[in-house]
């Protein structure tokens, strides 16, 4: 048996997170607008019908998982859309653009890691990179 990984993901799928997707994503699914940029929070999970807190969301991250049920669509906005609508990840990479888009949320640039021959101090504007040796 392998390693344990987390449910919010691993690997390159990590290099394109998005934060600014994760709000419109989860709106776009139901979901009660969460506060930005508050770190990590409880929510009501959009995806069984909570009448309580069972979710985390971190929006300055762009990270939601749901603690309750493990059926529930967990990681960032891509990771979402992948799971909920059964898509690869270029076709919900370009999904959850879309709905970033439409709801007027602005495009941050594109991020690098130290694998992908980015420096430590080269990230954009200060944000945080989930590491992805953390799983």
């Amino acid at each position: 048996m392998g390693p344990l990984r987390s449910r919010r993901g691993s690997g390159d799928e990590e290099l394109d997170q998005h934060p600014e997707w994760l709000i419109p994503v989860l709106v776009h699914y139901g979901f009660e607008e969460p506060t930005e940029n508050l770190g990590s929070r409880a929510i009501k999970c959009g995806f069984h019908g909570d009448s309580t807190p069972s979710a985390t969301v971190n929006t300055a991250e762009g990270w939601y998982n749901c603690q309750a049920y493990s059926d529930c669509p967990a990681g960032n906005a891509i990771q979402i859309i992948m799971k909920k609508e059964g898509l690869s990840y270029h076709e919900a990479f370009e999904r959850a653009e879309s709905i970033g888009r439409a709801s007027g949320a602005e495009v941050s640039s594109t991020r690098t890691s130290r694998r992908s021959g980015g420096s430590r101090g080269a990230r954009s504007s200060g944000a945080r990179l989930r590491r992805s040796w953390r799983n």
